[in-house]
């Protein structure tokens, strides 16, 4: 979550690889069951404020993970990584998993290749726990010099398959006497992703222009099979309940950027014309699965009384936008942006509803069509400004912010949810001011930040009329009220060099919030805390290294966090209520050897054992608490070329 905006799903992000969106659809379905593995990454990016407008309308700004490159003229190398995951044993058997990891990459003077593939099998800490999972990535690069420029071309290919067996969730009562329990063992996850991407650059000869088109395909699939009852519920071994999403999508990214360099004192001036476009088919279904208990993903056409939905969803998004920094002055610039986004949202499918009395027999059984178009136009400002002086950088921005409705909120029944037929998009703004400043072996960040939400989409625990129960007690997705969340936050590390070529460096990151609903929305949250978001954030890390050895530990506190909009502490079914603070202690020792090629490490994950949890699921893969690993650790071997 990133500045106390849901951690559940990207909603609030625009989730990208190399520059690419890798969302299932990042107006409509924006959740990202992909991510790349991190032995795949260079470094991750994470961009807000006014220059976040060329990547995307979203809250949180833009979080780039970007690849490791192709080696263009060099010679070919590879490296490889392999660790095994070892958990406390569970009931006598062994828990835990492996790791392997594997990478070649070289070429000639004007071309190269990069191929990896990371695989994961095993079990997890909890009981029905297993799972399996391989990630492919395929990149080509093609560099030419001629009179006009310098063109590169890059292309990339990544697959992911990925099938586990999901623990479900438990109530609060259950976590506390044993947060390694399971009593589902038919629940299943599958997922399938394809990217696929292309990218043209060319910089003239002259220098202070270049231009880049990038283009990119998604193929990808989730399914969901598994008995959704509450943690309070006995599953007796009758259908299962079934979710299957398709999602299809290509789009484009082409942008000019132009630089002005003021010689006489090297001051840098740019501007960034750019458009996208995005073109999505994706389809969701929803129905009664197989009775079974393996992972087997169909639909079970012989139940005939069954709730079902089969809806397409095709969205379109055009978009144009400028982005600039004008140094107006030795010492101030400004970055200005305007993004304008044109967007189509449709549905058009069916739903079935069956409604049971008291004794299971079908009261009613009605099929409905439902077909639905919406577009809008969103024109989305920002600013920032930077005032640079001898001991660091002043900066502020400020900016608008849109956030679409998913779809999967307007049609997808989830365990508890009912959804607002009145349901709208979500606008916002973001304003920071802060200070930055580093030195030869130190950095600093600090900053202040307001979020202000408009109609801000969130749950709240009610009732709603029913024909058996009369009120039936539900959690209502709606836009709830305005809201606003102030925070505090800052980072910082500093290296100490002593004798003998050994160091310490201490990284620390903190925050502190404040998020409230505002007056003039639903009278039950007035003044509520707005939900996932924790007052206080610590995170330190101390890393030690000699001319052979390297320690670190690592340290977090995360605060109390509600997760609905009534600030309720406790519920019997566990779907909402409080997660309580925790304290988590990461320690690692790593030995190199042969110049650093080779390193052999332990790493020991949650050191004291701490019990704590971060998510209540809704539905899948849940619902109820998910508890977080208990304490385990990893034996890493690893190979790597100078």
């Amino acid at each position: 979550g990133v500045r106390g905006m849901s951690p559940n799903r990207s909603a609030h992000l625009s989730m990208r690889q190399n520059g690419h969106p890798i969302a299932a659809d990042p107006l409509g379905y924006p959740e990202s069951y992909y991510t790349p593995p991190l032995t795949m990454v260079q470094e991750v990016q994470w961009v807000s404020g006014a220059s976040a407008l060329q990547y995307g309308s979203q809250l949180g700004g833009m979080l780039n993970f970007v690849m490791r490159p192709v080696l263009v003229g060099g010679k070919t190398s590879a490296r490889w990584t392999t660790s095994l995951t070892s958990y406390a044993p569970r009931k006598g058997a062994y828990r835990g998993h492996g790791h392997v990891f594997a990478e070649a990459t070289g070429g000639g003077e004007t071309a190269g290749f990069l191929v990896a593939v990371d695989h994961k099998s095993g079990s997890g800490w909890r009981d029905n726990a297993s799972f399996g999972s391989t990630t492919a990535t395929l990149a080509f690069q093609e560099r030419k010099e001629g009179q006009s420029g310098v063109w590169t071309m890059d292309q990339r290919l990544t697959l992911l398959r990925r099938t586990e067996q999901q623990s479900g969730g438990l109530t609060d009562i259950q976590f506390d006497n044993d947060p390694r329990r399971s009593d589902r063992s038919r629940n299943w996850f599958d997922v399938i992703w394809n990217i696929a991407s292309s990218d043209v650059a060319w910089v003239p000869r002259r220098g202070d222009v270049d231009v880049k088109i990038a283009t990119y395909a998604l193929k990808a699939s989730r399914k969901s099979l598994g008995f959704l009852g509450t943690p309070n519920r006995v599953d007796f071994g009758e259908e299962r309940d079934l979710i299957w999403g398709d999602f299809a999508s290509v789009g484009w990214d082409a942008r000019v950027t132009k630089r002005w360099i003021q010689k006489e004192d090297e001051r840098l001036s740019a501007l960034v014309l750019g458009t996208q476009g995005y073109l999505g088919q994706n389809r969701m279904r929803q129905g009664t699965g197989a009775p079974g208990s393996g992972a087997e993903f169909a639909f079970d056409a012989s139940n005939v009384a069954r709730e079902e939905s089969d809806f397409l969803f095709p969205n379109t998004q055009w978009t144009a936008f400028v982005q600039g920094i004008w140094s107006f002055a030795p010492q101030w610039s400004i970055t200005p942006g305007v993004r304008w986004e044109r967007i189509g949202t449709y549905a058009e499918g069916t739903y079935r509803e069956v409604i049971f009395d008291g004794a299971g027999n079908v009261v009613e059984d009605s099929l409905f069509e439902s077909e639905s178009t919406k577009r809008r136009q969103i024109f989305l400002p920002g600013l920032g400004v930077s005032w640079k002086r001898p001991s660091g950088e002043w900066y502020a921005n400020a900016v608008r912010n849109f956030r679409a409705v998913n779809f999967s909120d307007i049609q997808i029944n989830n365990l508890g949810v009912v959804v607002d037929s009145l349901i709208s998009d979500e606008r916002g703004a973001n304003f920071d001011l802060g200070f930055r400043t580093s030195g030869e072996a130190w950095t600093l960040d600090a900053s202040v930040f307001v979020l202000l939400y408009q109609d801000r989409i969130g749950l709240l625990a009610t009732t709603i009329d029913d024909p058996i129960l009369v009120e039936k007690p539900v959690l209502l997705r709606t836009n709830l009220s305005d809201a606003c969340t102030a925070g505090i936050e800052c980072s910082a590390s500093r290296r100490f060099l002593m004798e003998n070529g050994m160091s310490t460096t201490l990284t620390g990151a903190a925050s502190w919030m404040r998020s409230r609903y505002a007056e003039g929305g639903l009278p039950a949250i007035e003044g509520n805390e707005v939900e996932l978001v924790p007052r206080t954030v610590l995170r330190l890390s101390v890393f030690h290294q000699t001319a052979l050895w390297d320690f670190q530990v690592l340290a977090q506190h995360v605060g109390d966090q509600y997760t609905e909009a009534t600030n309720s502490n406790y519920t019997p079914t566990a779907l909402h209520g409080l997660i309580p603070h925790y304290r988590v202690l990461d320690l690692g020792v790593q030995r190199r050897w042969a110049g650093g090629k080779w390193a052999l490490g332990v790493k020991v994950n949650n050191a004291t054992n701490a019990r704590y949890f971060t998510r209540r699921a809704l539905a899948y893969p849940g619902p109820g608490i998910l508890p977080a690993d208990g304490i385990n650790a990893r034996l890493t071997l690893r190979y790597i070329p100078l």
